[in-house]
């Protein structure tokens, strides 16, 4: 049996993907079961009747890996679970660099760092950040037009022109830190952040160590010089500007309350994270 786990408020039309990807599983024989990622009840029921045999496929970005991954961490999946590579913003498929549409992901769903905000503590797959990114993530979020890599680019632009800098203190595995001025600061799982910003080129999925970026006292006149070689990972040579650290716990705290997004998912207001390494 196949499952296939969809997100409805997802912009890209994976609705229409699961219509699409159902009747060519019932064309081949196959028994389909459609769920809303909003109306799975209680997972362990959700999982009981499941088999090895079975095969979960998640329609949606990150967000909605994030919520499933955190939901059935830590318990005994029988079935085999993939993605279905599809839209804009999937970091966490293009992290793992493969041009397969439907990807088995059920490896990369353990042993994944932890992120702690307003006293809740979860699970993400690729980065979470507290600053501009979490701003920019916030309009992305709450447009009406469909997702793309032009009008992500667009909401960063705005973002920068509208968002307020402040002052940040930075723990990394015991050693503090100050940057003033601070426009964002991401700890990466993965190299992937935006629909494709190689924010962190050298961190890898499968190591304990995360990264810590930190863009400070950039001046807005420089913003577009800088800004486009984040697709590239170019931006790392501007030392003076981005800061880049290494380690397993860390710890972020702002003067002022800004935006946090986890895997793009955002809450305000917020001025403290503590993440940890599997």
């Amino acid at each position: 049996m196949f499952i296939l786990i969809y997100n409805p408020i997802s912009r890209n039309g994976n609705n229409h993907l699961v219509t699409k990807l159902s009747k060519k599983l019932i064309n081949q024989g196959e028994t389909v079961e459609v769920v809303n990622v909003f109306h799975i009840g209680e997972i362990k029921k959700f999982l009981a009747p499941l088999k090895e045999t079975d095969t979960i496929i998640i329609i949606g970005g990150d967000g909605t890996i994030n919520r499933i991954a955190n939901r059935i961490y830590d318990l005994e999946i029988k079935p085999s679970i993939k993605l279905y590579q599809k839209g804009t913003g999937n970091d966490f498929a293009r992290s793992l660099e493969t041009k397969d549409k439907i990807i088995d992901i059920k490896k990369y769903l353990s042993n994944l760092p932890t992120v702690t905000q307003n006293g809740k503590t979860k699970h993400f797959l690729n980065g979470v950040g507290l600053g501009i990114d979490g701003y920019v993530c916030h309009l992305v979020n709450n447009q009406t037009k469909k997702k793309s890599k032009l009008n992500y680019f667009l909401s960063v632009l705005r973002a920068f022109r509208n968002y307020k800098l402040t002052n940040g203190t930075f723990v990394v595995d015991g050693e503090t830190i100050k940057h003033d001025d601070v426009w964002l600061s991401v700890v990466m799982n993965s190299k992937y952040i935006g629909g494709g910003m190689k924010i962190a080129p050298l961190a890898l999925r499968e190591s304990p160590e995360l990264y810590l970026v930190v863009i400070h006292t950039l001046k807005k006149k420089i913003l577009p010089f800088i800004l486009p070689t984040i697709y590239s990972g170019k931006h790392v040579k501007f030392t003076k500007w981005v800061s880049i650290y290494k380690g397993s716990e860390i710890s972020i705290k702002y003067d002022s309350a800004v935006h946090f997004q986890m895997d793009g998912d955002t809450e305000f207001p917020v001025n403290q994270i503590d993440i940890k390494s599997f």
